[in-house]
Parts: C-alpha cells; structure tokens; sequence
C-alpha cells in the first residue's frame, strides 16, 4: 500500500482552517478503498502552538477563551486519527527528519496559507504573530524531503514574493521544483510562482471545503444553544459581521440593530448581540450559517459557509495588503459571479462602504450552487489526476 502524509494547518483554534484541514483529510480519506493509505503527521511548528494559545490568553477577562482552547484540542483529536504524538519544531533540518523517518511516499501539502511567506526580519515576539512562520518550513520542502510531492489549494494570500530576499526567492523556486502537481486556491498565489518561474503543471482548485458535503451535518445541537443564548430574540433576522475594523464593525452593528436585526459574530467582533465564536464545536460552526439571514465578513470560510447554507454575503477587505494585492475572498466571489458583492475599504469611504450593504438583496442561489458545485469538480478532478499517477 502506497502512503500520503497531509501536511496542513489543522492545529488552528480558527474553526475554517481546521474544517478546511478536515474536509481536505475526508477527501483523500475516500481513496483509501483503492488502495492508498492516508496518513496526518501530527507535526506543527512552536510559532503555531504559540499562536493558538496566545489567542486565547489575550484577553483572560473573557468567558471561555482558556476554556476554547482545550476545546479546540479536543475537537481536534475527534476530528483527525494522528500519525504518531504531537512533533513540534521550528527547525527544518529536523522537520524534515521526522517526515523522512515515516516512509511516506507522497506527502501533499495543503490546503490554506502554507506557502505564505514574509520578507520582513524576525524580530523577538515574531512566533506570537498569527502571519509568522518560521523559514524554511516543510510546507515548502525542498530535495531533502524523500516522498513525491503534490499540493492541494496551497496559497501565498496576502504575500508578495517580489519583496522578498533573493536567498529566499531561489530556495522557494528550487523546493517548487520537487512538485509533481502544484493545486493553488487564488488567483494572486498563481501570480507569485509564476514570479519565481514555476509555471508548469500548476492548477486553480477550490478550497477543499467547497468540495466536502456538508448537509450530511444536523444543526439540532446549533438551533438548542442558539435559543439558549437569544430566546426569542431568535425569529428576528440575523447578520453576521466580522470584519478587520472595529469602527466599520461599530457602524454596521448601528445600522442592523437600528432596523431590528439581531447582530452575532463568528469570528471577531466586540460589536453585536451575542458572539458565537467559542461556543460552537467545528461541525456545529459550519452548519451554524443556516440559521443567519445575512452574512458580512472579512473570512473566506465565513463566506464559503454562508454561500453554502444559501445565506446572502457581503465581503469587506480592510488594508493596504489588499489594495496591492488580490484578496482570495474577492478571487472567489469573481469565479461565481459575485463581484458586486465585495467592498474594499482601501478603496471606498466607510461611509459609502455602510450604505452599500442591502439588508434585503436578494442572490441567485441556484446558480452560486451550481458555481460551487463546478468548482468542486474542477477540484475531484484534480485529486483524481493525482490518484492515476500513484
């Protein structure tokens, strides 16, 4: 039996990236009946582990934020049958090592923001920062590395490897070189390997959670703890906002509560009614958006999620990064037709960008499913081309 090792960001107190870890491991868990034996290294690197804690240790005064982390580590643990005990390093020669040491044949790399890496200098807390990764990392491994290499959904978002050093250019053109298919999930990471000249075999595929079968999950235990927290509140309508300003967060939360929406959040928020982010397990986060009646975020899987369940969205990018660059956010709403659904606020006023947002415009759901529903073939296609080579 040949053997893949996934290697992923599922170590994530963020429930997207460990749902988009889990629906890329239930994919490639599927070709087991063919023979292929799919394995998760338990491996991640000090500056993860450091992240996930310090996220919740940030404000302790917060109910349940020590509380979400142990949760998380569970919801981990249910969600994924491990290659071993947890592996953590920040050094790559003994990353590297430990990967060889499994005997894999394949090791697929993805999906999420593996390949994004930063010209700026390390500096003492960088290990504490969400972005920082340590470089060389084995998402991004080179010859030293002994299985064939593929990747599923990889992307740079928000990266511009034209700012980086030439040492760094010349080792990422060489490690990209080992893949025998390349699958990236946006537009702008096709942008930067073609910068680094690797522009063969490399595929446009969806994020893997657009390809995973969600409406196989009840939202009973959802609906119970949604009446528990609102009551009755909860036959008003209900939006979600999350998004990366907070004064923009107060301004829309004016605007739905004015107008008697009940105002929740998913990811970040200070401003609404009743923030959900710790009190869902990951399957209940994803199946959660069935209930809102408006979705309006900054995150890719809150959009992902809210176009799933059938809920209008709006996307709103706030920063420099994404006036410079293509957002993955904004990459996706264009493949389904729903430019005029993103909002930029280094672009637009707040002003404009509040009064734009239609509280009862309507979508065309049947043609964003069958936009989905493309885009997830385009992706089985792809596992599938990979599948005949093994």
């Amino acid at each position: 039996m040949k053997t893949v090792g996934l290697l992923t960001y599922f170590n994530n107190i963020g429930r997207g990236a460990v749902l988009q870890a889990y629906s890329l491991y239930s994919e490639l868990k599927m070709l087991e009946s063919e023979g292929l034996g799919v394995r998760l290294p338990n491996i991640c690197t000090v500056a993860q582990e450091c992240n996930m804690l310090k996220k919740r240790l940030m404000n302790v005064r917060r109910r349940g934020n020590i509380t979400d982390y142990f949760r998380m580590k569970g919801a981990q643990g249910a969600l994924f049958d491990f290659d071993g005990p947890r592996f953590r390093s920040d050094d790559y020669t003994r990353s590297i090592n430990y990967l060889n040491s499994k005997n894999y044949d394949w090791v697929c790399v993805g999906s999420d923001e593996v390949w994004k890496v930063h010209g700026s200098s390390v500096s003492p807390f960088s290990t504490l920062r969400e972005t920082s990764r340590p470089f060389p990392n084995v998402y991004m491994a080179d010859e030293r590395l002994s299985a064939r290499k593929i990747s599923y959904a990889a992307s740079a978002n928000g990266a511009i490897y034209s700012k980086l050093s030439d040492v760094k250019l010349e080792f990422i053109e060489r490690a990209l070189r080992q893949f025998e298919m390349i699958g990236v999930r946006d537009r702008h990471t096709l942008e930067q390997l073609r910068f680094v000249g690797i522009k063969d075999n490399v595929h446009l595929v969806p994020d893997p959670t657009i390809l995973h079968d969600f409406n196989v999950y009840g939202d009973e235990s959802v609906r119970r703890k949604l009446h528990s927290m609102m009551g009755n509140g909860g036959k008003r309508k209900v939006v979600s906002i999350s998004t990366a300003s907070n004064e923009l967060n107060r301004q829309l939360y004016e605007k739905f509560h004015g107008m008697g929406w009940v105002v929740v959040t998913m990811t970040a928020n200070r401003h609404c009614d009743y923030d959900l982010r710790t009190i869902f397990s990951p399957l209940e986060w994803a199946v959660a958006f069935r209930l809102f009646d408006l979705v309006i975020t900054k995150s890719f899987h809150e959009l992902i999620f809210g176009l799933k369940a059938k809920v209008p969205a709006y996307v709103i990018d706030v920063g420099r990064v994404y006036v410079e660059t293509e957002s993955k956010t904004k990459f996706l709403l264009e493949q389904l037709g729903l430019a005029e659904r993103y909002r930029n606020l280094g672009t637009s006023s707040m002003e404009e960008t509040v009064n734009s947002i239609d509280p009862v415009g309507s979508m065309d759901m049947s043609r964003i499913a069958e936009g989905m529903e493309n885009l997830a073939l385009e992706g089985r296609r792809f596992i599938e081309k990979w599948r005949k080579m093994l």
